[in-house]
């Protein structure tokens, strides 16, 4: 589902960090969303589309960018263990 490659994005222009915007905790761009909210959606059970209604502001090529790009460093990190 993930391993499509994704447009030339990095996550830092998917999630941003700003002092006076959730004290700082990482945030989609553009918006007031904390990355973080994905994740309590997700081990609850929600899907991304659940996440995604209710929080219009999130595109769905955020949350792919985010996640094809955690899923890229967990592999990498895995290798290095394996090695």
């Amino acid at each position: 589902m993930y391993t499509q490659k994704m447009d030339a994005v990095s996550t830092s222009q998917v999630v941003c960090s700003d002092p006076e915007v959730h004290g700082g905790d990482p945030c989609f761009a553009g918006t007031r969303v904390p990355v973080d909210l994905l994740f309590g959606y997700l081990e609850s059970g929600d899907t991304i589309e659940s996440f995604l209604d209710n929080h219009p502001t999130v595109s769905r090529h955020q949350v792919d960018i985010l996640l094809g790009e955690l899923r890229a460093l967990a592999s990498r990190s895995a290798r290095r263990q394996s090695a």
